[in-house]
């Protein structure tokens, strides 16, 4: 429902221009891979994976980096491990949403049943910080929503979340959809998953801002920025690291 393939394949990248590329940043504290599923779709993808794991600890890097992952990571502790051991501190995982209506909308049924409270214990216990990726605006979502949202993320103690509007991205089944209905924009300047750019079924544009503004608001409070902190002051500072570089960069980007 994101990305738009004519002929939807995934591309695997050979090891060796992955660690090329590893090697150019070896100067730099922090890494972002924007793969969209580091893991892969399948147990071919996640062994293949661990093999590329192993390579980068044997390289020896010293900068620390983050990765996009499904929830289905937290199934695997060795790769776990190896990803840790390899760098990561950090993982941005396709929560969606928090409620199988919402779920079948985006078509996660893989997410369906998942207690997202044992994903997360199963990453803080391999040392892999979260930041949880949310969607707001779904035609299944009341005016309520983003209440239960963040009631249900401090729930599973995500360290942080991602939360970002539905967004009618040209060429899905979704923009074709509101389209009909006249809820969707051919300007696509406006086009932007932090911004209203589609007629919410239940949220105004002022009220889907307002929304997303509290859920930022719930996790940047300082009581919650305290409780992260203390969670990994003497686990592994290296994630606090992670996640002020992030904090940084996300304000000056």
């Amino acid at each position: 429902y994101l990305t738009v393939y004519k002929n939807r394949k995934h591309r695997m990248i050979p090891h060796d221009t992955i660690l090329e590329d590893m090697d150019a940043l070896r100067r730099h504290p922090i890494v972002v891979v924007t793969d969209e599923n580091f893991i892969g779709y399948g147990e071919r993808d996640i062994e293949d994976r661990k093999v590329l794991l192993e390579k980068m600890i044997r390289r020896g890097y010293k900068f620390y980096w983050g990765c996009q992952s499904t929830v289905g990571l937290y199934k695997d502790s060795e790769l776990m491990t190896l990803m840790h051991r390899a760098g990561c501190r950090a993982v941005f995982l396709g929560f969606e949403a928090v409620q199988e209506d919402s779920l079948a909308e985006v078509n996660k049924r893989h997410n369906f049943g998942v207690d997202y409270k044992e994903v997360v214990r199963a990453l803080h216990d391999h040392k892999l910080g979260v930041i949880a990726s949310c969607i707001l605006g779904l035609d299944s979502h009341r005016q309520d929503y983003h209440k239960k949202l963040i009631k249900s993320l401090k729930e599973t103690k995500a360290d942080f979340p991602r939360v970002f509007l539905m967004t009618a991205w040209p060429g899905t089944q979704l923009f074709k959809n509101l389209e009909r209905q006249g809820r969707a924009s051919r300007d696509w300047n406006r086009v932007r998953k932090d911004m209203p750019s589609v007629r919410y079924k239940h949220y105004t544009h002022d009220e889907i801002v307002e929304a997303r503004e509290e859920i930022i608001r719930a996790f940047a409070s300082t009581v919650h920025i305290f409780r992260v902190v203390r969670r990994w002051l003497f686990k592994d500072r290296s994630i606090i690291l992670f996640f002020i570089y992030i904090a940084f960069r996300n304000m000056i980007l």
